[in-house]
């Protein structure tokens, strides 16, 4: 075997590695989004997904968003966009004991 195929056949092997970890990484962060988990876990496993994807995208050519709308789309799911601003939890403001005039 010529060593340009033996590289051929571990990047294959690397790539398979990562597209598998992306795929488990999504179906997880969704099962935990579904099971109304705490927002941190959900976007550790997110984050997971998308450094697997970013990695392949550097493989691949594939571009990490479009393959992360691609799994999104295939669950029938919305995916979170990229770089979308969340909303911060509503917080009461503690009352004052005294108004000013």
């Amino acid at each position: 075997m010529t060593t340009g195929s033996r590289f051929n056949q571990e990047l294959g092997k690397t790539v398979e590695g990562l597209q598998e970890q992306f795929d488990t990484a999504v179906e997880r962060s969704a099962a935990l989004r579904e099971s109304g988990a705490s927002e941190e876990v959900v976007l550790a496993e997110t984050a997971v997904a998308i450094n697997a994807a970013k990695a392949l995208e550097v493989l691949t050519g594939v571009s990490w968003d479009s393959r992360l709308m691609d799994k999104a789309a295939g669950c029938g799911q919305e995916p979170a966009v990229p770089g979308a601003i969340m909303e911060p939890p509503a917080v009461e403001k503690p009352r004052r004991g005294w108004l000013r005039k």
